[in-house]
């Protein structure tokens, strides 16, 4: 059966190609990696097992012996698809997993083979490992704030990547205007879901608060003096990097932003609403639902302000946006 993907779509779009404005897109993989096969579970089965260093002995093999039969263990924290191996905190991270190793969520073309590529909200490393494996020549740059997560990012770039010499891991949160203490907000039931700004966690939990390192978006650009593509899931953060990402769009050549939604953040919303229409006279800019679930693409200048509003994932609670240079 015949699949499209985003790749197609925008360049149907760029050749001016007359699509209808609401396109369902169809799974599809677009890294390469071997289809998953017993004997890479059992290695990563037998990975496990060596790391292993405390609890039950037979509650372990009976998780273990779980993981080996199905590829995933809640119990244990580990999941294994089409050899690559994830440490996970919660069993509703390898959704996002399956998001982009199955479903291209982040397949967005790039010009050059060997692009520089700014991951702010590196999460489980899971969007970094899917540019080194689409992007071997890369240059990754990785910006992770919560220092709970951070080291199972660092756990997972070990474990999937062969040339850790093409990442650079930071354990710092990027804004534009840093300040000298800067907090972030953890949900007690998932802490992994952490923001610089508490009515972005979407939870009714005890919040504790910690003190962490901050960069500016424009120190980063300074020392790169060009990203070919700029991913930001940040949980907030995307409200006042927008900004920045207009001001400097010359030295920007795409991007992928998950724009996240909250009553509180009408205001912002519209503000970035804006900025994306401006933005459309230097990038062809497509819109997406967030999630796998919801993959209908279109693009931002079709759509008005209540459109743009009404096409929010209610899974997801999220946009996602493309933005590729025309």
């Amino acid at each position: 059966m015949g699949r499209e993907n985003l790749r197609r779509y925008t360049k149907n779009i760029s050749d001016g190609t007359q699509k209808q404005e609401k396109i369902i897109m169809n799974t599809c993989h677009t890294v390469q990696i071997p289809q998953s096969r017993y004997i890479g579970r059992i290695f990563a089965f037998f990975h496990i097992v060596r790391h292993h260093r405390s609890g039950n002995g037979i509650y372990f093999f009976v998780y273990a012996l779980r993981f080996l039969l199905t590829g995933s263990s809640q119990q244990l924290g580990w999941y294994y698809n089409n050899f690559l191996l994830f440490k996970i905190e919660n069993p509703s991270q390898i959704d996002t997993i399956i998001d982009i190793f199955h479903f291209g969520l982040y397949d967005l073309p790039i010009k050059t083979n060997n692009p520089i590529i700014v991951d702010i909200g590196g999460f489980l490393g899971d969007s970094a490992i899917y540019f080194t494996k689409k992007y071997p020549s890369s240059s990754v740059y990785i910006f992770e704030p919560n220092k709970i997560i951070f080291p199972l990012l660092q756990l997972n770039l070990s474990h999937n990547v062969k040339d850790m010499s093409r990442l650079h891991v930071f354990n710092t949160a990027v804004m534009k205007n840093p300040s000298k203490s800067q907090s972030i907000y953890y949900s007690k039931s998932l802490l992994a879901n952490a923001s610089l700004y508490p009515e972005h966690l979407a939870t009714t939990d005890k919040i504790y608060t910690d003190k962490i390192q901050v960069i500016s978006f424009n120190k980063i650009l300074s020392n790169l003096h060009h990203i070919d593509l700029l991913k930001v899931d940040a949980e907030g953060s995307e409200y006042e990097l927008m900004p920045c990402i207009y001001s400097n769009f010359q030295k920007i050549e795409s991007f992928i932003i998950e724009v996240h939604f909250s009553n509180n953040t009408l205001d912002k919303i519209k503000n970035i609403y804006m900025l994306l229409n401006k933005l459309s006279k230097h990038y062809l800019i497509v819109m997406s639902q967030g999630g796998y679930q919801h993959n209908k693409y279109i693009t931002i200048n079709r759509l008005t302000i209540n459109e743009f509003f009404s096409r929010k994932s209610n899974l997801y609670n999220s946009y996602i946006i493309y933005g590729m240079r025309t």
